[in-house]
């Protein structure tokens, strides 16, 4: 049951992400361009948890997020 709703949910003849074709792993059903652009991403400065604001290394929420918490829960 598990092994169907994988192919269900990541079909193996495409990008999960970008739908490049190609034979794809079921456990990483990404292209190798959409891993560098994840790599990419991963290296990027963190970002506040509310309202997606550059922050500082170490900090979770910026400063206006902080002093004045906006009425959603996440951006």
């Amino acid at each position: 049951m598990q092994d169907f709703l994988l192919d269900l949910l990541f079909p193996q003849e495409k990008c999960c992400l970008c739908h490049q074709p190609g034979n794809y792993n079921r456990r990483r059903p990404w292209c190798s361009q959409c891993v560098a652009r994840m790599h990419e991403l991963s290296n990027a400065s963190p970002i506040c948890m509310k309202c997606g604001k550059y922050i500082e290394e170490g900090e979770t929420l910026c400063g206006d997020c902080q002093q004045r918490p906006p009425a959603f829960e996440i951006a």
